[in-house]
């Protein structure tokens, strides 16, 4: 064994039957932590115990033992790994959020694999500092899971975990599937991904991202309600041709700025993109970021109606001449629409008592976000407010 006063190595084989504890004999305030590198092909069966204050730094594929006992993380100790490949098939416990919040399991470095199934004792967080992660093994409890570190982790199991996911860092990538009711919460500085399903409500908030797919066009399935608060980014390629698609959506909260790239191929007139697939529609995208078009061609959007997007060629200049916007209600949402040559003009809306009537103090009026791109929005009805006026102006 080789190391200093924090941190100690073991570079030869650990072997036998019995349990391997791992615990920190000094406490000291302010408080600090040990680190333990594992670097032997292990061979003990028994289970291995991470205490608090501790760090496991896994630098073998073998350096947990045999995969027989399994491995417990407690609260406030970590296990860690920077191997760069494929870990033996480990059962883990984990609790809480590891040493200083870095995640009871932590990534160091390199792109790392664990196959082995992950029992969450606890609320429990999972970082990757650098490098990323895939977790191969299915992910259980009744616990929520927090995402921390810049770097990306990737689930490829039908997840059982019950209790909501919380991005806070990084992108995840959900390639495999969360259960019933999992919802999905990202923040600002987090990402998700992936070509996976969620089965339940995700919301990205402002700051956060959301782009289907891994590095390509790819969709990503989400069986609830999606809020989009922060940034969107779709990929299309005219060339094959494929998207980034949002499918199963119940309900679509459109908001922040959607980018759409198209990573090869000339873009032309009829070309159709569904991005979004969603039962219902609200909102509107506050910034577009669309792919430069050929001369007299243009985008049509249609997201607020089937989440589409398609090349036109250039609509007339927009028209001046005043109109009365058409409007329909269905499944508690009005549908507003105007003539496409009215695409520029902007929907306002002002809230009052019946009795007060329409103010004539222009503030008093709010844009719909999105309305000026578009020649049609949808609004969901809010039974607490008690008049809503609507109207087209320009600009």
């Amino acid at each position: 064994m080789a190391g200093t006063a924090n941190s100690a190595t073991i570079s030869g084989i650990i072997s036998g039957a019995g349990a391997f504890t791992v615990r920190c004999g000094v406490n000291v305030t302010p408080i600090s932590f040990g680190t333990l590198t594992l670097g032997g092909n292990n061979t003990f069966s028994g289970a291995l115990t991470i205490n608090p204050f501790v760090k496991v730094v896994a630098a073998n594929a073998n350096a947990l033992g045999t995969t027989a006992g399994g491995t417990t993380v407690n609260a406030g100790g970590a296990l860690a790994l920077n191997l760069g490949g494929t870990y033996a098939s480990e059962g883990l416990t984990l609790n809480a959020g590891g040493i200083a919040g870095a995640g009871a399991l932590e990534n160091l470095s390199g792109a790392n694999v664990l196959n082995g199934g992950i029992t969450l004792a606890s609320a429990s967080t999972l970082g990757v500092t650098a490098g990323n992660l895939t977790l191969g093994g299915v992910i259980s409890g009744a616990f929520p899971l927090t995402k921390t570190g810049p770097g990306a982790l990737t689930l490829t199991a039908a997840e059982t975990y019950s209790a909501g996911t919380l991005v806070n860092a990084g992108t995840l990538y959900v390639n495999g599937s969360l259960p019933i009711g999992n919802a999905v919460s990202v923040y600002s500085g987090g990402g998700l991904g992936g070509v996976g399903i969620i089965n339940g409500p995700v919301t990205v908030q402002n700051g956060a991202s959301l782009a289907p797919g891994v590095g390509a066009p790819g969709k990503l399935t989400v069986n609830g309600p999606l809020n989009l608060f922060g940034n969107t980014t779709m990929l299309l390629n005219k060339a094959t041709p494929t998207n980034s698609q949002i499918a199963g959506v119940s309900a679509l909260v459109y908001g922040g700025t959607l980018s759409v790239t198209n990573l090869g191929g000339t873009l032309a007139v009829g070309d159709t993109f569904k991005l979004f697939s969603a039962q219902e529609y609200y909102g509107g995208f506050t910034t577009l970021n669309l792919p430069a078009l050929g001369a007299n061609l243009s985008w049509s959007n249609s997201l607020a109606s089937n989440g589409s997007l398609q090349v036109i060629t250039n609509p007339p200049s927009v028209s001046l001449v005043p109109i009365k916007v058409s409007f329909s209600l269905s499944g508690g949402q009005l549908l507003f629409a105007w003539p496409a040559d009215h695409t520029g003009w902007r929907l306002v809306a002002q809230t009052n008592n019946l009795a007060t009537g329409l103010s004539s103090n222009t503030n008093d009026w709010s844009t719909v976000n999105g309305s000026a791109l578009t020649n049609q929005v949808a609004i969901p009805v809010d039974p607490t407010k008690p008049t809503e006026f609507y109207r087209l102006v320009y600009p």
